[in-house]
């Protein structure tokens, strides 16, 4: 995935030749946002051959640009799988708050945790795995 660094400026050019780049290596060539009310659109209507993107999702809104509810119809306009990060705002939210927010979106085909220790490994895979079965 290209990085939000790249990805937020709205480079089409930039973000077209790193996109080649990935593919040329025979990976799946996709973004990622910090801004995804601002970027999703732009890159959607850009004709780039993004084939994911990855962005913040969270009960709160933490790390981004607008409401959890605003970037339903966004998501739901876009044809590519989608992963959610920041799902616990950074740990902001604990895993029992924050992962069956993020379970009821059916537009979200994925998602990132981030854990700093086993214990935290341990509780958030067990209840994300209860809620998105293998």
């Amino acid at each position: 995935f290209l990085h939000a660094v790249i990805t937020d400026r709205l480079d089409l050019k930039r973000i077209d030749n790193w996109l080649k780049d990935i593919r040329d290596i025979d990976l799946i060539p996709g973004c990622v946002t910090h801004k995804p009310a601002r970027v999703l659109p732009v890159l959607s209507r850009s004709g780039l051959n993004v084939q994911a993107y990855m962005v913040p999702f969270n009960r709160d809104g933490v790390f981004m640009d607008c409401e959890p509810d605003d970037l339903l119809e966004t998501l739901d306009s876009l044809q590519q799988p989608i992963i959610a990060k920041k799902t616990l705002a950074a740990g902001k939210l604990s895993p029992d708050m924050g992962l069956p927010f993020v379970a009821r979106y059916a537009q979200l085909d994925g998602l990132a945790v981030g854990v700093a220790s086993r214990e935290e490994m341990n509780e958030s895979f067990s209840i994300a795995t209860s809620h998105w079965p293998r």
